[in-house]
């Protein structure tokens, strides 16, 4: 339920909703642990912009998860977070001005694309992007 909450949130732009995500899914809270998946939805709000207030709090998560998930995991996480910033921005504003492009969002596109990102295309839909 929280993830559901928090995902739906953050696919909104809020930031600190996108670093909750990333903390249940570094914690095992998802029902399964994904550092990979935790890292890239915290390094997403960094990228988007985190209050001014959480950006040290945030970036000791980050280092945090970092530091168990190994380089070249994290190079790939890396990745993962680009793209799920990337969708977020480009939703959002799709949402503000109708004119950027009027075709509906393809989050599926987006799904598949970080399932490859991460190594993770076994599992179909790739529970860390849009709320199920």
């Amino acid at each position: 339920m929280a993830l559901r909450i928090f995902k739906s949130l953050a696919m909104d732009g809020y930031t600190p909703a996108m670093v909750n995500v990333g903390v249940l899914y570094e914690s095992g809270l998802t029902g399964h642990r994904d550092r990979g998946l935790a890292y890239a939805w915290v390094r997403a709000a960094l990228t988007l912009g985190v209050p001014d207030e959480e950006v040290d709090a945030t970036l000791y998560k980050l280092g945090f998860i970092a530091a168990r998930l190994g380089s070249r995991r994290t190079a790939k996480a890396e990745l993962a977070a680009r793209r799920i910033a990337l969708t977020i921005a480009e939703q959002l504003a799709r949402r503000d001005d109708p004119q950027i492009d009027s075709r509906p969002f393809r989050a599926s596109i987006v799904e598949a694309s970080l399932g490859r990102a991460l190594g993770t295309t076994d599992r179909g839909r790739l529970p860390g992007v849009v709320g199920e």
